[in-house]
């Protein structure tokens, strides 16, 4: 299942904000690359301006969570401005969750429709 269709394993290594982080993709034969992502479908808080409270509220979440934690990250294309774009799950006690569902169900992100 992790190696197909767009589906990598891979370590979360840095969080920017609630729905954006890096993390250390496991392309396959013992080949990693470090890349940023956004979470698909899913919009936090900003951790800067007017929503900078909840921003990082969100951020904190994410980062107790899920850093330095493996997760599988399942490539959505490319957003408008360039950034790369997952639906990420987690194993929670042995069923695969949403990060994005996990965040929205915090009450710490909304879903959010791409055109």
């Amino acid at each position: 299942m992790f190696e197909d269709n767009n589906t990598r394993k891979a370590i979360i290594t840095n969080v920017i904000d609630g729905d954006t982080f890096e993390a250390d993709v496991n392309l396959g034969y013992g080949v990693t690359v470090n890349l940023r992502f956004r979470l698909f479908s899913v919009n936090t808080p900003e951790v800067f301006g007017t929503e900078k409270e909840k921003g990082i509220v969100s951020k904190e979440f994410v980062v107790k969570q899920f850093l330095n934690k493996t997760v599988i990250i399942i490539d959505k294309g490319l957003d408008s401005f360039r950034r790369n774009l997952a639906d990420v799950y987690f194993d929670d006690n042995g069923v695969q969750a949403s990060f994005g569902e996990r965040l929205c169900n915090q009450g710490l992100a909304e879903k959010k429709i791409y055109k």
